[in-house]
């Protein structure tokens, strides 16, 4: 009895503690996307996210970077960004507080974006 007692107290302890893992993630996702005008969520080996990267370097623009695959709770911020988006994959990219999508999509609203501007050049991220 007091065994049984004792591992239902620890499965109880250690789905607290993962509720709490969870929530500092989801926590983690929403600061970001709140503070940053631009954030890439991304994994260090993802050649799609490296694209992404690339071309937001050679926009000269500022970003905030999420490699997931460098985290504890990477794999909790990837399953939330499911919940929130729908979208599983990386990139998964935020622009003002906005999901954007993933590297196609950012492809295409950055050329849309760059289309509006007469010199060709995305200057700051606030007219996106």
């Amino acid at each position: 009895m007091f065994l049984r007692s004792t591992l239902s107290n620890a499965r109880r302890a250690s789905c607290f503690s993962r509720a709490l893992h969870v929530e500092a993630s989801k926590t983690s996702i929403t600061d970001a996307v709140a503070k940053e005008k631009i954030v890439v969520f991304s994994k260090t080996y993802c050649p799609y996210c490296a694209r992404v990267k690339k071309l937001l370097d050679v926009l000269d623009t500022k970003y905030e970077t999420v490699e997931l695959d460098t985290r504890d709770d990477g794999d909790e911020m990837q399953t939330l960004l499911f919940k929130i988006t729908g979208q599983y994959t990386v990139p998964n990219v935020f622009i003002n507080g906005k999901h954007i999508g993933g590297c196609d999509d950012v492809m295409i609203y950055l050329n849309k974006q760059q289309t509006r501007d007469n010199a060709g050049q995305l200057r700051d991220v606030k007219t996106l």
